[in-house]
């Protein structure tokens, strides 16, 4: 499993699978998850902070939200790369989930899902619908959502 954006998912997905890399952008919400799942040895923690705009950043990168504004997640949507493995399973919750989904569909095994949270959110639909992937979507409530929630599970088309 690789986990763009890690947390109580990571412990639960330790307890289910061989194998899971979590990838975070902030240094501090790592060591809280390494804490949750310091009971679990097939765990590996990535961090990637984002890095300072630059104007050769790629825009498909480059955030927009408070407090990151103009900062590249490059780095860190890359990171899956480093691992060297095809995933079962890839889970898209953390920073840049754009990018992430395009980045995640050549790091995925045929017979392999992407489960990408919160896909209800409207800057979302373009990348889900355009991803080339077969895309189910899950609406239900969410625990402490006061609306709401959707999550897609992609597959490869031959999957």
């Amino acid at each position: 499993v690789f986990e763009f954006g890690g947390g109580a998912s990571t412990a639960w997905l330790a307890k289910r699978c061989a194998t899971i890399y979590t990838l975070d952008h902030d240094p501090e919400w790592t060591r809280r998850t390494a804490r949750l799942c310091e009971a679990f040895t097939n765990v590996t923690y990535l961090t990637r902070p984002p890095d300072p705009y630059s104007e050769h950043s790629d825009g498909r990168f480059v955030s927009e939200k408070a407090g990151f504004r103009g900062a590249t997640f490059r780095n860190y949507v890359e990171s899956i790369n480093s691992v060297g493995q095809i995933f079962d399973l890839i889970v898209i919750d953390g920073r840049c989930r754009p990018a992430s989904l395009l980045t995640a569909k050549h790091a995925i095994k045929d017979s392999g899902i992407i489960l990408f949270d919160d896909s209800r959110r409207k800057r979302y639909q373009r990348p889900l619908i355009e991803s080339g992937l077969h895309l189910n979507r899950y609406r239900g409530l969410a625990p402490g959502a006061p609306v709401g929630s959707e999550m897609s599970i992609l597959t490869p088309r031959s999957n």
